[in-house]
């Protein structure tokens, strides 16, 4: 894994990204399951590979079968980071299922986490995400969130720690 080349204790925040939505296309209509579970692996491996070249911290995230949220902290800038993370994503997609149309909407919503308390109603927000789209009944049981305890993840920079720690 190649160090994070950003400095997440000066002039960085994480970003909660949300509602970054995916186009499936005519397949997701015809084969939803099977076609959602190919598509949100990629996304996870897409994630994480960009996160293991230090692209960016990676705190939480929750991928859904139709679009994602992620906290992250990005080593560059939040558009960078947002670009790797689709544009490797729509070029392993077309690659590997011999796809060409779009894959991505072009938009994404962004908030800056400016404390803990922020920081926590996020990641609860990211966590229930699942359940109230009654894909799971518990936030754990979800296996393409980091709620699920499967994957890991960067600490939080030190101002967004709880102040006991």
């Amino acid at each position: 894994m190649r160090p994070f080349s950003g400095n997440p204790d000066k002039n960085s925040f994480p970003f909660e990204v949300s509602k970054s939505p995916l186009c499936c296309g005519h397949e997701a209509a015809t084969r939803p399951q099977l076609w959602n579970l190919l598509h949100q692996l990629l996304v996870v491996e897409t994630i994480y590979s960009y996160r293991d070249k230090g692209a960016f911290l990676l705190h939480d995230f929750v991928v859904m079968p139709d679009h994602l949220h992620l906290i992250f902290t990005p080593a560059e800038t939040l558009e960078k980071a947002m670009q790797l993370i689709k544009g490797g994503y729509s070029f392993r997609f077309r690659k590997e299922f011999r796809k060409s149309h779009e894959v991505w909407q072009k938009s994404f919503t962004d908030r800056r986490i400016r404390d803990f308390a922020e920081y926590q109603r996020y990641k609860k927000y990211l966590w229930m995400n699942p359940v109230k789209a009654g894909l799971c009944e518990r936030p754990e049981d979800y296996r393409f969130s980091s709620a699920s305890g499967r994957f890991s993840l960067d600490p939080l920079p030190q101002r967004l720690k709880p102040e006991d720690v």
